[in-house]
């Protein structure tokens, strides 16, 4: 009995899998908006130390063919190594309104949500796009990407994501990662179960929508704020849609320990937003159910409708190789990448079995290490200081451009 419910499970797990290929394919062949926007926008980065190919990152943003943006370069100190990089690059674009904004919120637990409340007061524009440091874009992503805003209806426009560089193992893994278990969740989410899943690489929103949901204070102490936002935007009454412009997240010199934190960190994030939704992700690793039907047809025998032990082990090992092929493809196709390398060919084989080693811990961990912050996470992805020492009074908010 046990051998039989493994299998069913699996083969539902299997038709998930290639149907998340399936819509990353459609994704991938999508084309953009090419009509010319005239929407202004003021494009929000905040910055922490200086990321990979930081310079080149805010250049392709320097290079848009949009009419009328402006561009908020925002670090939370003065001792901020991507302070020198934002000041040349505003130096390097006379032609452009770009602005470098020193100084943060004072309260909040969470430094990025402190940073863009400093951003946010300075924007000129009422379409804000919020875009983290490590991204990269083409030259048509902001006009295709405003587009989506011609409709009165949408509050909110992401971007899907493609992992970008191979410098490292853990660089490796990192865009493997991406370009694999987190596009196929999104996929899943925002295409087939029409659910407004948003990652915070890309997000455009209106400035009235934000205010009507209380503003990004509301978030202050909230890690998934960009699910979150997402989430209330979508829940007030405006649409959130997905636009076909990928963007780049450049990783070229991650470490194993960052990779693992980082996706530790957002197995947590998930655990505490529902239960029911972070079970369901077990839905999205074949691999591990079509070994534990094999091993227990091994162990238990096989049940006389499924056939023999022989058959149903070579039915497991062609699935299991049918899921590896379609996710080299998957990944081929959706990044660009004409071919993998032998050692990611067998990461593919037995990434899922890693997934499944974060999605068990994250049950157990209740503290999350973001850029040398430790910090306490709780439902809703709520955090708290478990020093539960006062809050330290920050610098009043900066208003000067450096």
């Amino acid at each position: 009995m046990l051998t039989l419910c493994l299998v069913i499970v699996a083969g539902i797990a299997l038709c998930l899998l290639l149907l998340a290929h399936g819509v990353v394919g459609w994704l991938s062949a999508q084309k953009c908006n090419d009509r010319r926007c005239t929407i202004p926008v003021s494009v929000l980065k905040p910055l922490k130390g200086a990321d990979d190919d930081l310079e080149a990152n805010l250049e392709s943003f320097c290079r848009q063919t949009h009419g009328q943006y402006e561009i908020l370069l925002g670090v939370a100190d003065a001792s901020d190594p991507a302070l020198p990089i934002a000041r040349k690059i505003a130096n390097n674009h006379p032609e452009l309104p770009i602005r470098v904004i020193v100084g943060e919120c004072p309260s909040g637990l969470n430094p990025k949500v402190r940073l863009l409340r400093a951003l946010i007061r300075n924007a000129r524009h009422d379409a804000l796009l919020i875009s983290d440091s490590n991204v990269q874009v083409d030259e048509f992503y902001l006009s295709a990407t405003a587009s989506e805003l011609e409709d009165p209806g949408v509050g909110l426009v992401s971007n899907p994501i493609i992992g970008h560089g191979d410098g490292t193992l853990g660089s490796a893994l990192e865009s493997l990662q991406l370009n694999s278990y987190v596009i196929y969740g999104l996929a899943l989410a925002n295409f087939i179960g029409k659910h407004a899943c948003v990652v915070g690489k890309s997000m455009l929103l209106r400035r009235r929508a934000l205010a009507q949901i209380g503003g990004l204070a509301k978030f202050a102490d909230i890690l998934a704020e960009d699910y979150l936002i997402g989430r209330a935007i979508s829940r007030s009454g405006w649409r959130v849609v997905t636009c076909p412009s990928a963007i780049k997240t450049i990783n070229k010199t991650w470490t194993l320990s960052k990779l693992w934190q980082r996706h530790l960190r957002w197995s947590q994030i998930r655990r505490n937003l529902g239960t029911g939704g972070y079970l369901l992700e077990l839905l999205l690793l074949p691999h591990v159910w079509l070994l534990s039907a094999a091993v227990s047809a091994i162990v238990n025998g096989v049940p006389s409708q499924l056939g023999s032990s022989h058959a149903l082990l070579s039915l497991c090992a062609g699935a299991y190789a049918l899921a590896c092929v379609s996710e080299i493809a998957a990944i081929a196709r959706w990044s660009r990448q004409p071919a993998l390398n032998a050692k990611l060919l067998l990461f593919v084989a037995v990434r899922q079995f890693g997934q499944l080693l974060l999605w068990s811990i994250a049950w157990s961990k209740c503290e999350v290490d973001w850029r040398g912050h430790k910090l306490r996470i709780g439902k809703g992805s709520r955090l708290t200081d478990p020093r539960r020492a006062p809050q330290q009074s920050r610098p009043s908010l900066a208003r000067q451009i450096a």
